[in-house]
């Protein structure tokens, strides 16, 4: 498994938080490989000014062989550049809905989605999380 971070190139790190830009607005990119996949975690707004930094990411190592896995349950913003993102990184993976698959999009990205109908362009994966019980001990 190999994990890189894309922050910003103005960024400080800031109560613990890499990815604070200029206008404070946090945007953090991690990738993972793992078993011929490429998992994209994502969170922050996804707009015009962070759109270049999610791509240059994406672009050194998507490829139509290994499916794209964007998790997107952390995004608080989605406009139109990343509805273009997500069309290039088709486009990249030759198309193919099943290569580009978004995990948990936020309420929000999925209202984007639907919107523009890329939503049927792509695989949707929702993902629920169950609370982990802890249990006490006696």
């Amino acid at each position: 498994m190999r994990l890189m971070r894309y922050p910003s190139p103005e960024c400080r790190s800031v109560s613990g938080h890499e990815a604070l830009s200029m206008d404070d607005t946090v945007f953090d990119v991690r990738i993972v490989h793992l078993d011929g996949q490429m998992l994209v975690s994502v969170s922050g707004e996804l707009d015009i000014a962070t759109v270049d930094r999610l791509w240059a990411a994406l672009d050194q190592t998507i490829s139509p062989e290994h499916p794209l896995i964007l998790d997107m349950r952390g995004v608080t913003f989605f406009g139109a550049e990343g509805v273009r993102l997500l069309r290039r990184a088709l486009e990249r993976l030759d198309g193919d809905p099943a290569r580009l698959i978004v995990r948990s999009p936020s309420p929000i990205t999925s209202r984007v989605l639907g919107i523009t109908a890329t939503d049927q362009l792509v695989t949707i994966q929702a993902v629920r999380h169950e609370p982990r019980k802890i249990e006490a001990a006696d």
